[in-house]
């Protein structure tokens, strides 16, 4: 993903006019600054076993949700038992891991947010 996106630090000057004019960019920075949607991490590659796997996401919080692709065709053969969330109950820290279930011994990429 692209890097994060930084706060700018706050410039004053004599015009009244610019001053508002700063802050309300400045506002639009803070807004992108702390959407979630934009600082997700991509995780690929990701060598699951089968029952539930911890993956490190790399976010340095707690994640919001996390989609999985791109699974390898061992797990395709289960039709539709996809991989899916293991639970609070089996992730001793959301702010380092996603804790997935999956089904068969597979490959897979996720984007996590």
């Amino acid at each position: 993903m692209a890097g994060k996106v930084r706060s700018v630090a706050r410039v004053r000057t004599t015009d009244s006019s610019v001053n508002r004019g700063f802050d309300q960019v400045n506002q639009s920075i803070q807004t992108l600054a702390t959407n979630p949607l934009l600082n997700g991490n991509v995780v690929r590659r990701v060598s699951l076993s089968v029952g539930v796997n911890l993956v490190s996401h790399g976010l340095g919080r707690n994640y919001i949700t996390w989609l999985a692709g791109a699974p390898s065709e061992a797990l395709a053969t289960f039709g539709s038992a996809p991989l899916c969330d293991a639970g609070l109950s089996a992730n001793p820290n959301p702010a380092l891991y996603i804790a997935v279930y999956s089904p068969a011994a597979c490959t897979a990429d996720f984007v996590v947010l």
